[in-house]
């Protein structure tokens, strides 16, 4: 899996930083912003599992090149939204058509049935990172005894 991550992630990269300068975690975050309404900087890090320091970075500069909006939170000031502006919904037009047609060219290889037990195949994983082994600090892990 990791190697299959690796290879999507780097031609990813590629991708999108030719066609429009943004970085795989640019993309990932105006990704995740268009697809959800606008959103906390705290619900956004916890939604997407990236690293709040990464997120903090490329939120700023999605904000400088006028691709995201920051407001305070109308309810409590201390709370930032997250939205994206015009600019930035239409860049997230082009890029997720693109991504869509590469995640489909991946995915052609497969059957209908493959599809389906693939997509069925990685939710328990994720869901079980997203539960009880994702909220601890490290994995317990314990070398093989010989």
């Amino acid at each position: 899996m990791a190697v299959l991550a690796q290879m999507f992630g780097r031609e990813a990269t590629r991708t999108y930083a030719e066609k429009w300068g943004l970085s795989l975690p640019h993309f990932r975050v105006l990704t995740v912003l268009g697809k959800l309404p606008p959103v906390s900087l705290l619900e956004f890090t916890t939604h997407t599992q990236m690293d709040k320091g990464q997120i903090s970075r490329v939120v700023g500069q999605l904000e400088d090149d006028g691709l995201l909006a920051r407001e305070a939170d109308a309810n409590d000031g201390r709370r930032q939204i997250l939205s994206l502006t015009e600019s930035g919904k239409e860049l997230f037009r082009q890029t997720i058509e693109v991504s869509e047609i590469r995640q489909n060219e991946v995915l052609s290889v497969l059957t209908g049935d493959e599809l389906e037990a693939l997509k069925n195949t990685l939710n328990k994983p994720s869901a079980h990172m997203r539960g009880p082994i994702g909220r601890r600090k490290t994995l317990a892990v314990t070398p093989d005894e010989d």
